[in-house]
């Protein structure tokens, strides 16, 4: 089984948790709130993944107002946030939703590009891994 999704708006990077008196909280809860919405209202109320599964996910990032559109688009996005804090946001919204624990996602693709002309947003794959993994070499 394989459920694409996409959620419209600028991607959002996980931040740390914050400090405040000594009692620590979650900075992002409401916006994790929100993206937790529009993932369950795109996800229907499917059945959840086991595991193992793959995620690939490509980060759709604004471009900002001063660089010329035409010039970025499409192109690497390679500043701030990272794609790492990126793909943890995602992970977190996701549980309890697509599945109930990140840690059967056991293999990942990654690209963070520039708008491609039909807004900022996130696009992702979650699939089911079936049978033995293919042994390879990194080159």
């Amino acid at each position: 089984m394989i459920k694409h999704y996409i959620i419209q708006g600028d991607p959002i990077a996980l931040a740390r948790a914050r400090c405040k008196s000594g009692r620590f909280y979650d900075s992002q809860k409401n916006t994790k709130l929100v993206w937790g919405i529009k993932l369950k209202n795109e996800h229907n109320d499917d059945y959840k993944f086991e595991g193992p599964i793959f995620l690939d996910v490509i980060f759709y990032m604004p471009i900002p107002k001063t660089k010329k559109k035409l010039s970025l688009a499409d192109q690497w996005h390679i500043i701030k946030p990272d794609a790492d804090n990126l793909l943890k946001f995602i992970c977190d919204v996701a549980t309890n939703i697509c599945y109930n624990d990140d840690c059967i996602i056991a293999k990942q693709s990654i690209e963070k590009v520039y708008d491609d002309g039909k807004g900022p947003r996130t696009e992702f794959i979650f699939g089911e891994l079936k049978g033995r993994r293919a042994h390879r070499e990194l080159i």
